[in-house]
């Protein structure tokens, strides 16, 4: 045996007894088994310790037949699917106080889940589901309709029997952990639609650290087909999705872990911030937030340890934490937080963020912005601490300065570069200058919103449901912008879309560009204009209403 596997932990040998040699020769013919086999045994040898033989055999005794159906072909996916629960349970076992496996002692017949843990004081259960095993991932996905993947998915990982699994104590966080193992289809167009309903459907990667990327919905905006709206699954907590994948590829070393998990918003236990430190330490879990009050709590927690990291390891020269975090009355649950640096160029800015966004616990964006592109008066107002959301209004005028910049700067720069017909840079970087313009548009109204309580539109056409929303009077205001100017903007919208989604700057066509570079200028004006107007109206009405009371 020694002369083909080299065990760093005696626990499969404890477990397996003189047969691990047989048994080590038939997993030996399965792809990368040296690899997985060395995280298992890290898995086996941290539950062993913390919850004892007679805990863990049942697993073991499920991986010696697995590894033979699997050896056999009888059964392809067995062998992932408990690999993934072992693997799940021995991470979450490295960072838990203490943990309690709870096959070995289930009552026959009654439903339990995997294991009751303690996550940084907090009591935790988790059931880990792995969906289809033992049949062809490729018979459930393939070219399946998202009805059929969205069924399929609800049945292989037993939506409506799990919930049996969890008692609901209000004290207990519940959570179920779920992964595609290796060939994975888009998480935001099987899960996300699944747990909080269709019209959340995410068609393109699903990264909700991107400055508009998916926001949980609030539990009145669930969709009545998603899980998370029916009542038996108020007792879960949250649903983990796992993607684990050996790594690099061309030269697998170890096995990465890393995921997101979605919270329930009608959840009788919410996940602890300390337990979402947790779950991040332990598999690199992203956790989202539901509602403004938790994001709030998840930043506040956060950005202390932003600054030390860009202070120690960036070695930026100055640090400053900016916008909406700053006052909360303007803090909304699709917030992110700024920070601006002095010291880094922009492919550093670049990855930076990529490794804050890494370290965080939390899917909350992060943007950084460079100190020396802010106007001066801006740097002026940082350098003495001043409060810049204080007065709403004055923040709204703040950021239209900050789109002249793009507009009657940078603008400019790029069209004189040379021919964007020809010349693919320029072409690149005035798409930038048209997507960027978009960014601060659409912030603006989010600014104005937030700042008249007003509730901002959810699901995956959040954004041209903001435009419209911006363009109709509503109860305490009349309409920011009139419905001309919402159609010369939605053209920018759709823009700004195809811009994030283009493979390489060559996919860009300056035909689908052109009347909008040439537009820019003037929908600006119209747009600077109609947003003063609309300033200058709320202050006469708060000023009539002011001398009627």
């Amino acid at each position: 045996m020694s002369s083909t596997f080299t065990l760093s932990h005696p626990t499969l040998k404890t477990l397996f007894g003189g047969a691990l040699e047989i048994w080590l020769n038939e997993a030996n013919s399965l792809p990368n088994f040296r690899l997985w086999l060395s995280e298992l045994e890290l898995a086996f040898a941290i539950l062993l310790a913390k919850c004892g033989e007679n805990a863990i055999k049942p697993y073991a005794n499920r991986l010696w037949a697995a590894v033979k159906q699997s050896v056999s072909g009888k059964n392809e996916n067995e062998l992932e699917a408990l690999s993934f629960e072992i693997l799940c349970l021995g991470k979450l076992a490295s960072v838990a106080d203490e943990i309690v496996l709870l096959e070995a002692s289930a009552p026959k017949g009654r439903p339990t889940p995997e294991a009751k843990m303690n996550l940084a004081g907090r009591e935790c259960v988790v059931e880990c589901r792995a969906p289809f095993p033992g049949v062809s991932r490729d018979k459930c996905f393939g070219s399946a309709s998202l009805e059929a993947m969205l069924d399929r998915l609800k049945h292989s990982i037993g939506a409506e029997d799990l919930p049996q699994k969890f008692a609901p104590f209000k004290w207990r966080v519940n959570l179920v952990f779920v992964s595609y193992l290796d060939t994975q289809p888009t998480v935001g167009v099987t899960l996300v639609p699944l747990l909080y309903g269709s019209e959340y459907l995410v068609p393109t990667p699903f990264n909700p650290f991107e400055r508009d990327g998916f926001v949980v919905p609030l539990a009145e905006e669930l969709g009545s087909d998603s899980l998370f709206a029916r009542e038996d699954w108020q007792c879960i907590s949250g649903v983990v999705w796992v993607s684990y994948h050996p790594t690099p590829l061309d030269n697998p070393q170890t096995i990465h872990f890393e995921g997101f998990v979605f919270p329930n918003p009608k959840a009788l236990r919410r996940i602890p911030l300390e337990v979402a430190v947790k779950l991040h330490e332990a598999m690199n879990l992203h956790t989202l937030t539901c509602d403004a009050a938790d994001r709030r709590e998840a930043a506040e927690w956060l950005v202390p340890r932003l600054v030390k990291q860009l202070t120690e390891k960036w070695k930026v020269k100055k640090v400053k934490v900016w916008g909406s975090f700053k006052d909360s009355v303007f803090w909304h649950r699709r917030s992110d937080i700024d920070i601006v640096v002095d010291g880094l160029d922009w492919k550093q800015l670049i990855e930076a963020e990529e490794e804050l966004a890494k370290s965080s616990p939390f899917a909350i964006p992060i943007q950084l912005s460079d100190w020396e592109s802010l106007p001066e008066k801006w740097r002026q107002q940082l350098e003495r601490g001043e409060d810049f959301m204080g007065d709403w209004k004055e923040k709204v005028r703040q950021e239209m300065e900050s789109i002249g910049e793009i507009v009657e700067r940078r603008f400019p720069e790029w069209r004189s570069r040379g021919d964007p017909a020809q010349d693919t840079l320029v072409r690149a970087g005035l798409g930038l200058i048209l997507h960027d313009f978009y960014n601060g548009v659409e912030r603006i109204f989010s600014h104005i919103l937030a700042s008249l309580s007003e509730k901002a539109p959810a699901g995956e056409d959040w954004h041209c449901k903001l435009l419209e929303q911006v363009s109709e009077p509503a109860e305490n205001r009349p309409s920011v912008i009139s419905s001309d100017l919402r159609e010369m903007l939605n053209e920018y919208l759709r823009f700004r879309h195809l811009f994030r989604h283009i493979y390489a700057a060559t996919d860009l066509k300056w035909e689908r560009m052109h009347s909008l570079v040439e537009r820019l200028p003037r929908v600006y004006e119209q747009f600077k204009r109609e947003v003063e107007e609309f300033l200058n109206k709320l202050s006469e009405e708060g000023n009539l209403t002011s001398r009627r009371q």
